[in-house]
């Protein structure tokens, strides 16, 4: 029921910022996000062990123009948090190079054996950005900007895929869910730069780098405390 009452709450929030779209200040597009993304995590042993993973998010965008120079950001958007954790064989050999008395016989070589095992968890987050973007120029149609905000987030479901790696080659030995104590609202952090130009004078691309930081762990009760963050490219279109 909650998690129902957080997907109305959603697209309330989604059908309210587009009751202004009647304006001619008002433009829409699209984005991609690609960037690798990682936690930080209160716990050494887990930290030692977990790797940035490449990923991409995607959003549908509204501006509205406030001034030449300033625009209002908001639409709707698919975020992809989630990191890699990646063991190397010899980290996993134990048990299977025995001397058949207990011990331990590192001359045993283990044929079946792979290489290591990368596990990479995603996190699906539904959000609803609002931002503010601002050019340094005379206008937000061409030459540098920065834009930031914060983006209500909404998770909607995780995936994990277990990958083997042997001799250069890698094969997915298994793809689940893995969370049913999912914390169901949290927010996300975002700041970014670039330099926007004009296409043909009817799109409106934008190019820059972008960081995002959600303060709070995924997982409710989790015995760490840890925070998810990202940093990549973010290309965007917009129909003038």
């Amino acid at each position: 029921m909650k998690s129902n009452t957080n997907y109305l709450t959603l697209a309330f929030l989604f059908i309210s910022i587009t009751c202004f779209a009647q304006s001619s200040k008002v433009n829409f597009g699209f984005e991609v996000y690609t960037n690798f993304a990682d936690r930080m995590v209160d716990n050494e042993v887990l930290s030692d062990v977990e790797r940035p993973n490449l990923n991409a998010s995607f959003g549908l965008v509204m501006t509205y123009r406030v001034q030449p120079k300033l625009s209002l950001v908001s639409g709707f958007t698919l975020l992809n948090k989630g990191y890699q954790v990646k063991q190397n064989s010899g980290d996993l050999r134990w048990g299977l190079q025995h001397d058949g008395n207990g011990g331990f016989d590192p001359d045993v070589f283990v044929s079946e054996l792979a290489d290591a095992f990368v596990i990479k968890y995603n996190y699906y987050i539904l959000s609803i950005p609002l931002n503010v973007r601002y050019a340094f120029g005379e206008s937000l149609d061409e030459g540098w900007y920065v834009q930031g905000g914060i983006a209500p987030a909404f998770y909607w479901f995780d995936r994990a895929k277990i990958i083997k790696e042997r001799d250069g080659e890698k094969e997915v030995v298994n793809e689940k869910n893995i969370l049913d104590n999912a914390r169901t609202v949290n927010f996300n952090i975002n700041l970014g730069l670039g330099y926007t130009f004009l296409l043909k004078n009817k799109f409106q691309v934008s190019v820059g780098p972008s960081f995002e930081y959600m303060p709070f762990n995924i997982v409710k009760d989790a015995a760490w405390k840890s925070s998810y963050y990202s940093y990549g490219l973010t290309t965007r279109f917009m129909v003038l």
